[in-house]
């Protein structure tokens, strides 16, 4: 079977055909209407009359300016009524329309506004509240919140709403309602204040300081010992700090792992953790607290401890510090006198003894005090050293 040959193009026949006849019929109905004219022309001039040339001739002149401005016109009033169809407004408003016409539009297009409101995504705590009320005026029973529908056409189940639930990690759900967590609410922000939570809540633990007699009010001075070995250091980390209290019993290790992990995820993750895994971190933050509920009595035997050891080694160092001032100012006054002339005579004030006196004033940095009791001491940080009260 020979293949049947395709043209790369279309040949409009039916096109064709009709421009075709249309210019042949127009052509000869030219021809037919020119014979009475070219009749009478001819014989006008065959008998010398030539203002019967000009007469006809003028005549036929006017009769085809006025058919062709009529033609114009037409394909001009066509043409604007075909472009003015497709307007840049809808005529429908008051005028344009009559009242019937204007009552239907207005009552088409309310319907969908609703519609494109009730489908849109939103917060529906708001129209369940609102429906409950309505209920509750009609005094009507068995209402369940659960079980109402939300909208005048399109009725959305607030349990199982058309647009599914609305998250973004990072962030709570914007929903109010009861199943979900509180509304916009930022993870990262909870997540920066639980290390103070926790060193809150270890310091909470310390016991009454004995040596302060309790007020009428009742609110006890913490022992400034234990407040201070349950303090978190300003350089440590959240993982430091859950090792520090573990070491100090008052922390199960396995809760401290537990939180410890979820709370590095969500603080150093560069992708924000969701509802879920918010949630999870909480329910390790709570069971970490909830351990953290009686304070060891070795936690604060070790605290006086220390306390003593401090003292102690703050004393020795006064001592050797008082000596060597003596020693050297003995010398610098010693070096004093030899080196003036045995006639000359020093000044009233400088005498041995009084620069002695002088050396065993105590220096800023011998008379410092016990350590502070505040849990989180003053810092100030410069660079990569951090300062402390003016000490490195």
């Amino acid at each position: 079977m020979v293949k049947r040959l395709r043209l790369p193009f279309r040949i409009p026949f039916f096109r064709i055909f009709y421009s075709t006849t249309y210019t042949t019929l127009f052509l000869l109905i030219l021809l037919l209407l020119a014979i009475t004219p070219a009749t009478l022309i001819y014989t006008a001039l065959r008998a010398s009359a030539f203002q019967y040339v000009f007469e006809i001739g003028g005549v036929y002149v006017l009769v085809i300016i006025f058919t062709l401005f009529i033609y114009s016109s037409r394909l001009y009033t066509n043409r604007s009524v075909l472009a003015a169809v497709g307007k840049s407004w809808i005529p429908v408003q008051p005028g344009e329309v009559s009242k019937n016409v204007r009552k239907e539009v207005v009552k088409a297009a309310n319907r969908c506004a609703l519609i494109a409101f009730e489908t849109k995504p939103r917060n529906l705590q708001p129209e369940l509240i609102r429906l409950k009320k309505q209920d509750e005026d009609s005094s009507h029973d068995g209402y369940d919140g659960h079980s109402t529908t939300v909208g005048k056409i399109v009725h959305v189940d607030p349990q199982r709403p058309p647009w599914g639930r609305v998250s973004h990690a990072g962030w709570s759900s914007p929903s109010q309602l009861d199943a979900n967590l509180a509304p916009h609410i930022q993870f990262r922000t909870v997540v920066m204040e639980l290390p103070n939570l926790v060193e809150a809540r270890a310091v909470s633990l310390a016991p009454p300081d004995t040596s302060f007699d309790i007020p009428k009010d009742g609110t006890a001075t913490a022992d400034e010992q234990v407040v201070s070995l349950l303090s978190r250091k300003p350089t440590a980390d959240m993982r430091s700090y859950l090792a520090q209290l573990s070491s100090l019993g008052l922390i199960p290790p396995d809760a401290g792992q537990d939180f410890v992990q979820r709370y590095e995820h969500a603080r150093f993750s560069p992708i924000q953790i969701n509802e879920a895994e918010f949630e999870d971190l909480m329910s390790a933050f709570a069971h970490l607290l909830a351990n953290m509920n009686q304070l060891p009595s070795r936690v604060i035997d070790l605290a006086h401890s220390q306390s003593s050891e401090l003292s102690s080694s703050d004393t020795s160092s006064l001592s050797s510090i008082s000596s060597r001032s003596d020693s050297i100012s003995s010398s610098i006054a010693g070096s004093v006198f030899r080196a003036r002339m045995p006639n000359s005579r020093l000044p009233s004030f400088y005498t041995p003894r009084a620069s002695i006196s002088v050396a065993r004033t105590p220096s800023p940095t011998a008379r410092r005090a016990v350590p502070y009791s505040t849990p989180r001491p003053h810092t100030s940080q410069t660079g990569n050293t951090v300062y402390q009260d003016g000490k490195a």
